[in-house]
């Protein structure tokens, strides 16, 4: 029985990081309710690269070229991407991006971190944001690392949906859904 628990939480350490890659081995123990020492544990048993090994793989995989916008355009730490499919970014907001008295950081950090993401995993040259269906879940404060994953969804005609989910550990901060239009080539 024990051995089954085992692999079953191994499992579920591997989902997590799937989700989110940048958790740390304090985060994962505190979702799988385990201590520290059993997620390194866990990690070395799964041959599962300690969180600064996996960023600098994960830099190391995107050094790509971007195809609808220049690299220093993106709003965030672009940490994976594979054009037409999918995009990952960090966001860690500093005490200077609080916009009111409750000391939260303003929502349109969120949005240009998750536009900006949402235009660097289509492919298909010059594109621009036709529209896009946000919703902000919570609150977010600062020094809360924000992970953005981008999906590109159907592509149809000149556009194409991406979707956009920013969490702060396991818990969704912001969902977005964007329709990006791509320039025609002909010259008015």
């Amino acid at each position: 029985m024990d051995h089954a628990q085992k692999r079953t939480r191994q499992r579920r350490l591997l989902k997590l990081l799937e989700a989110n890659p940048l958790m740390n081995d304090e985060e994962l123990a505190r979702s799988l309710s385990v201590s520290v020492s059993t997620v390194r544990l866990d990690r070395a048993l799964l041959n599962v690269p300690e969180l600064r090994e996996r960023m600098r793989e994960m830099a190391e995989k995107t050094s790509g070229p971007l195809s609808a916008m220049k690299r220093g355009a993106l709003f965030g730490e672009l940490l994976g991407l594979e054009l037409g499919q999918w995009g990952l970014s960090l966001l860690t907001p500093d005490h200077e991006m609080i916009t009111n008295e409750e000391g939260t950081i303003g929502g349109h950090y969120l949005y240009a971190q998750a536009a900006t993401l949402a235009l660097a995993s289509v492919e298909g040259g010059i594109a621009t944001i036709e529209s896009a269906r946000i919703r902000y879940v919570r609150s977010i404060f600062p020094l809360e690392r924000c992970i953005a994953r981008s999906k590109v969804g159907i592509h149809k005609d000149d556009r194409t949906v991406v979707s956009v989910r920013t969490r702060i550990r396991d818990e969704d901060v912001f969902i977005g859904r964007f329709i990006i239009m791509f320039a025609s080539n002909e010259q008015n």
